[in-house]
Parts: structure tokens; sequence; C-alpha cells
């Protein structure tokens, strides 16, 4: 039975209901997920060849009499949907579902490729737009076009442009999301430099998974020691600071973290004032995966995880065969809660980005407050 109350209710209840488990170590939770990856195809207009669409498998579609009452479940407390499935967002027919995501009080955070964001499709999705994150490897051509085919550098650069001038406007954040591959290493420094004359105020860069057939071809560590990895690194987060551009380094423990370096304005939503709490709620209870907190990934065939990696040694069942509380609180759900509260990870969580992040988040704290203690 659903709830009658406003979303912004059901958000609070659903937060208070989270700390309660947290802070009572429970593993059969009354809240449920307040983020949404999940997207009806897995269609996608690229094929980067760090990517499984390199190795062309088949598309799934989720059932057309499945999405909608689904969604409709879900969204009784998930405010933000990621939709996403190793696809392109903009495949996705959000007009469809437009409807839905008025009534729920739900926010699109999106990561594309930017191929298909035209500014009339920017216009289209704005009104319900919490993040923006594009991803773009490389401030080159040639090498752009190598990571990134059949895109075209062009065409997603003026698109970039003009998505990060319009969502300034309202208030959306907009990521450049880079993944570190041997050929953008020696570069890093400039490529910071032409993003930030684009106007992005914030970068993340993530460590290649291994994931498709040409890892071994594209990463960087596996010609190059950690310690020269490290000093590339560090060179670009000291560009991005004279820049003012925000980093964050999705990698190993020892390379991983985050860095401010200048604040972003964002637009009050109710999925944003979540989020705000959410960071706080993380940041108490370090340790256990924020992921495993909020987030629910459905494949569009149906299989669910915890989390955005998605390991086979996470994989919760079905949700289209088994129902969403049989996932959300089913056994495997909750030996995963068990063992975070433990602090006996399974392997994938080891050393997972996504786990160190408080951690990362809490040092960037310390370290702003630092500064402002010595300016003052």
């Amino acid at each position: 039975m659903s709830d009658p109350r406003p979303k912004h209710q059901r958000d609070i209840t659903n937060f208070v209901r989270l700390t309660k488990a947290l802070a009572e170590q429970q593993v059969v939770w009354e809240a449920g997920p307040s983020q949404l990856e999940y997207a009806t195809t897995s269609a996608c207009n690229l094929r980067c060849p760090m990517c499984p669409q390199a190795d062309e498998p088949p598309v799934v579609n989720t059932p057309t009499e499945q999405q909608r009452p689904f969604l409709e479940q879900v969204f009784e407390t998930a405010s933000s949907w990621v939709p996403i499935a190793l696809s392109e967002p903009l495949l996705v027919p959000f007009k469809k579902f437009w409807d839905l995501l008025e009534r729920q009080n739900v926010w699109l955070d999106i990561t594309t490729n930017a191929m298909l964001l035209t500014p009339e499709k920017l216009e289209e999705i704005l009104p319900r737009l919490h993040r923006l994150t594009i991803s773009f490897d490389s401030h080159e051509k040639e090498t752009f076009e190598k990571v990134r085919p059949p895109a075209i550098f062009e065409t997603v650069v003026e698109h970039t442009r003009h998505a990060v001038r319009r969502c300034r406007e309202v208030g959306v954040p907009v990521v450049l999301h880079m993944v570190l591959v041997e050929d953008v290493l020696e570069k890093l420094e400039d490529f910071v430099d032409f993003v930030a004359d684009m106007g992005v105020q914030r970068v993340s860069v993530l460590e290649l998974l291994p994931t498709s057939t040409s890892f071994d071809a594209m990463n960087p560590f596996g010609r190059h020691e950690e310690s020269y990895i490290a000093q590339r690194l560090e060179r670009m987060k000291a560009r991005a600071a004279e820049r003012g551009v925000g980093l964050l380094f999705n990698m190993r423990p020892s390379l991983g973290g985050e860095f401010t370096n200048s604040e972003v304005p964002m637009r009050l939503t109710n999925a944003r004032g979540l989020e705000l709490m959410q960071t706080e709620l993380a940041n108490e209870f370090v340790g256990f995966c924020p992921m495993v907190m909020t987030y629910l990934q459905v494949e569009p065939n149906g299989r669910a995880f915890p989390c955005c990696r998605s390991p086979e040694e996470l994989y919760l069942g079905n949700v289209f065969e088994e129902g969403l509380e049989a996932i959300w609180n089913g056994p495997a759900m909750q030996e995963l809660r068990r063992r975070m509260f433990a602090g006996d990870y399974p392997e994938p969580c080891v050393g997972c980005a996504v786990l160190e992040a408080p951690k990362w988040r809490l040092e960037e704290q310390q370290r702003r407050a630092g500064g402002a203690s010595g300016e003052g």
C-alpha cells in the first residue's frame, strides 16, 4: 500500500529509519532504497574499448509491462534515479515516465557520453535534473575518439560547453568523468586547463576496471609503477588547485582522495537535501559502504546488486521474479549488512573507492578547516 504523504515527508521518515537501522546494527530494514540505478534498456550508442559494450553484448530491454509498476514501487522511497545499465541514459524514454517523476518527486542523476545531449534534449530533462555527469577522457581529438568510438570530439565539446553554461544558470552541477587509461596519463595537467576553460568545476577520475577484453592494453598500472602514476596525479591535483577545479580520485586507497578546490552551487531539491544528510550519515558510519546504505542497482532483466559496480559476488537476486522486498531484505542483503557492520568485507569491497570515499571526504574537510584556520 502506497504512502499518501508528500514525498519530502516520506524522505524524512525513510532517512530516520535508515539512521535507526545503522545505529542498532539491524540487518532487516524498514528503510527502503533512496537511489535507484536502472535503465529500461542496455542499449548504447558508443563502443568504448574499456567498457563491456565494446564486445557487442546483446541489447536487453525490460518488458514494457514491467517498467512502470517497478518504478512506481521503488519511487515510494527513492528520490534519485540513475538511468544507466552500461548504457546511454539519453536512450531511455523519460517522457513516458515524466508524470511519475513529478508525482513522486524523483530527480534524474544522469551520466552521459553527450553525443545525444543537444540543447533541446537538455531542456527536456532539465526540470528534473539533479546532476549531470559527462564522460570525457581527453582534451585531444585523436585520443578522445580512440577511447570513445564512434563519438565525435567536436560534437561532445559543443554539447558540453552549452550544458555547463545552461546548468550553471539553474544550479545543476556538471561533473566531467574521465577513466584513467594509458593514453591520457601524460597530459593530465593540460586536460585540467582545457576543462577549466570550459567552465567545469568538478572532475572525477576513475581507475580502469577489468571489465573488458581491452583492459590489459589500456591499463596504466600494467605499464608503470604505482609511484609514477601517483606523481602524475599529484601534478594533476596541483593544476586543479590552481584552476579551481575540484577532483575526486576514484582509485585504489593509496591513490584515492577528494579535493574540493571550489564550491559548486546546487539548487535545493528533496534529492539534494537527502544527499547532504546521507553524506553526513556516511561520515558518521565510516566503514559501512554508503551504497549499501541507500543504493539499489537493477539491470534491465531484473538482476539486482547493492552497488554500481555490480560484482557477481554481491548478486542479490532478480527483482522481477522475487519482488522488491525479497531483494532489499533478502538473505544476501542481510548477510552483506552483517558483514559491513563487522568490517568483514566481501572480496570485491576490499579497497573499493566507494567504501573509502567517506574517509577521503573527512580528510578533505580537515584540510579545508586547517586552511581556514591558517588564513585566520
